[in-house]
C-alpha cells in the first residue's frame, strides 16, 4: 500500500516537472537520426578544441584528415581518356566523346564508310563493356575516401533517457556525447593510405583493361591489314592467269599446245581461286571479332579500311626492361598490393597493441561543449556561477569524448596470429611480383627479338627477292612466246613470284604483331 503510494507521488512530481512544452523522447530521437551528417563535425570540433593558454601543438588527426580530402580532390580530377590518350597518341579524344552518344545505328552506319584504326580505337573506348566497367570500377572506389573520416570508430549518441527523467525530457537535459576507441598514432594516416592505395590499385586495372582491349583491336586490325594485302595479291595473280590460260586456250585450238598445258592451266586458275575464297573467308571471321569488340552486331558490314604507313620505330630493349615495372599496370598494380599489406600489417600490429593512455591525454580538454542553460546571473542557489573557489564551475560541465576501452574483448593472440598470416601473404605477393617482372621480361625480350627478326626478313623480302623473282618471270615470260621455254617453266615463275609476295605480307603482319605484343607489355604506343 505505502510502495503503491510512493509510485503515484513519483509520478505526480514528474508530471508537475515536465514542461508543457517539452519535447518527447520520439521527437528527440527523431532529431538525432536526421542529424547524423553532423557526427563529423561534431566529432572534428571536440577534436581540435583546444584551450587558447596552451602551446599544444594540433591533434595528428586534424592532419591527417585534411591530407585525406586532399588526396580525394586529386584523384577525382584525374580524366581516365585523358590518362589512355597519353599513353596511345592515335586515340582521338574529341571522337570518342562524339561516338558516346551514338546510337547503335549511328555507329553502323559511320563504319559503313572509310575506315582507319583512329575511328576503330574511338569507337571501342566510347562502347567497350569491358572499359566501361573498370571506370566504374574506380569511381566507386573514390568513395571509400570520405568514409575514412569515420574510420575511428566514432559514435555519436544521446544520454539514457532514464538518466534525464528526474530533470524532464527537453533538449537541454538530452546532451550529446561523443566516444571512441583507443586512438593509435597514425592510425588514421595509415587507413587512408589503404584506400590511397584501393584507389591506385583501381585505377591501373583500368589502365589494364585499356591496354588490352586496345592491343587485341590493333592485333585483329594487323590481320585484317594482312588479309587485305593477300586478297590484292591473289587476286592480281589470278588476272594474270586468266589472261594467260586464254591465251593457251587458244593455242591449243590451234594447235599449238598441248592438253596437259591447258589442263595445267585451269588447274592453277582453280587452286589460287580456292585460296582467294579462304582469304576472303578468314577476313570476314576477322571483321565479325571486330564488330564484336565495337560492340555491333558480328554481321555488321564495315567499308573499307584504309591503312597508313607503319612506324619507323627503334627498339631499347635495356631502356624498355629497366622502365617495365613503371609502365605495366599489371605489376604496378601488384606492388601497390605488397605496400597495402604493408599498411594493413602496421594497422593489425597498432590494434594489437595500442597506446593505452594515449585515449586520455589526447582528449583532455577536447570536449564537447554543453548546451547554452537559460540562469540568471547572479547564480542559483548560493552557487557561484563565475567558478570561484566556493562555488561550482557551470563552464567545466560538459559531457567528455570518452575512449572505449573492453579488456574482455581484446584477444591479442588472434590480432597477432592475424599479423603473422598477413606477413606471410604480403612475402608470397612481393615474391610473385619478382616472379612476374622476369616473366614480363623474358617475354618482351623475346616479341623484341620477333620483330627485330621480321623487320630484316622484311627488307630482304622486299629489297632482294621480290625483284629477282620479277625479273625471272618476265625472262621466262618472253622465252615463252619465243617457245624457249615451256609451259611448265612460266607457271613456276609465276607461282615463285607469288610466294615471294605472300611470305612479305606475312613477315609484316609478324612484325606488326610483335609490335601490339611490346605496347600491351609496356603499357603504351611506342
Amino acid at each position: 500500500m505505502r510502495m503503491g503510494i510512493k509510485i503515484i507521488l513519483l509520478v505526480s512530481i514528474l508530471l508537475i516537472a515536465i514542461p508543457a512544452g517539452a519535447e518527447t523522447y520520439d521527437e528527440i530521437r527523431d532529431e538525432a537520426s536526421g542529424n547524423t551528417a553532423n557526427v563529423l563535425t561534431l566529432y572534428m570540433d571536440s577534436a581540435v578544441a583546444i584551450d587558447s593558454d596552451t602551446s599544444a601543438e594540433p591533434p595528428v588527426i586534424e592532419t591527417d584528415y585534411s591530407d585525406l580530402m586532399a588526396a580525394y580532390e586529386d584523384a577525382a580530377a584525374r580524366n581516365p581518356l585523358t590518362a589512355l590518350a597519353e599513353r596511345y597518341l592515335s586515340i582521338h579524344t574529341a571522337l570518342v566523346h562524339e561516338i558516346t552518344g551514338w546510337s547503335d545505328e549511328d555507329v553502323m552506319l559511320r563504319l559503313s564508310g572509310d575506315v582507319d584504326e583512329e575511328l576503330v580505337l574511338a569507337v571501342l573506348i566510347a562502347r567497350s563493356p569491358r572499359l566501361s566497367r573498370a571506370e566504374h570500377a574506380w569511381r566507386a572506389s573514390l568513395n571509400r575516401y570520405p568514409q575514412t573520416t569515420y574510420l575511428q570508430d566514432v559514435l555519436y549518441q544521446y544520454r539514457a533517457f532514464t538518466e534525464g527523467m528526474a530533470l524532464g525530457t527537453g533538449r537541454e537535459y538530452q546532451r550529446g556525447m561523443v566516444q571512441m576507441n583507443y586512438a593509435s598514432q597514425g592510425m588514421l594516416t595509415l587507413r587512408g593510405d589503404v584506400v590511397e592505395l584501393d584507389i591506385e590499385i583501381a585505377w591501373n586495372d583500368y589502365i589494364r583493361e585499356g591496354t588490352e582491349i586496345i592491343a587485341d583491336a590493333k592485333s585483329v586490325l594487323a590481320e585484317i591489314r594482312n588479309k587485305d594485302g593477300l586478297i590484292a595479291i591473289n587476286s592480281s595473280s589470278v588476272s594474270r592467269l586468266y589472261g594467260l590460260g586464254a591465251v593457251v586456250e587458244a593455242q591449243y585450238i590451234a594447235g599449238m599446245r598441248s592438253f596437259a598445258d591447258l589442263v595445267r592451266i585451269r588447274t592453277e586458275l582453280a587452286s589460287r581461286n580456292d585460296m582467294l575464297e579462304r582469304v576472303r573467308s578468314m577476313r570476314d571471321g576477322l571483321t565479325g571479332r571486330l564488330a564484336s569488340m565495337l560492340s555491333i552486331p558480328a554481321t555488321s558490314e564495315f567499308g573499307p579500311f584504309t591503312w597508313g604507313d607503319r612506324p619507323d620505330v627503334e627498339l631499347s630493349e635495356t631502356s624498355l626492361i629497366a622502365n617495365l615495372e613503371e609502365s605495366r599496370p599489371e605489376l604496378i598494380q601488384i606492388a601497390r598490393g605488397v605496400e597495402k599489406m604493408d599498411a594493413m600489417i602496421e594497422m593489425t600490429m597498432l590494434r594489437s597493441d595500442p597506446d593505452q593512455t594515449f585515449g586520455f591525454t589526447y582528449f583532455q580538454g577536447r570536449d564537447v561543449e554543453s548546451a547554452d542553460m537559460d540562469m540568471d546571473s547572479g547564480g542559483m542557489d548560493g552557487m557561484d556561477m563565475d567558478g570561484g573557489s566556493d562555488g561550482m564551475d557551470m563552464s567545466a560541465m560538459n559531457f567528455m569524448s570518452q575512449p572505449m576501452l573492453d579488456y574482455r574483448s581484446t584477444n591479442y593472440a588472434s590480432d597477432l596470429a592475424c599479423a603473422a598470416e598477413l606477413i606471410d601473404r604480403r612475402d608470397a605477393m612481393s615474391d610473385m611480383l619478382d616472379a612476374m617482372t622476369d616473366m614480363a621480361s623474358g617475354m618482351l625480350s623475346m616479341q623484341i627479338e620477333k620483330y627485330l627478326r621480321a623487320s630484316e626478313s622484311t627488307g630482304v623480302s622486299s629489297g632482294r627477292i621480290i625483284p629477282n623473282s620479277r625479273a625471272a618471270l618476265d625472262v621466262i615470260r618472253t622465252g615463252y612466246t619465243a617457245d624457249e621455254n615451256n609451259f611448265n617453266d612460266l607457271i613456276m615463275a609465276e607461282l615463285s613470284l607469288l610466294m615471294a609476295r605472300m611470305d612479305l605480307a606475312n613477315f609484316q603482319l609478324e612484325m606488326d604483331q610483335a609490335l601490339v605484343e611490346i605496347e600491351r607489355l609496356t603499357g603504351g604506343e611506342l
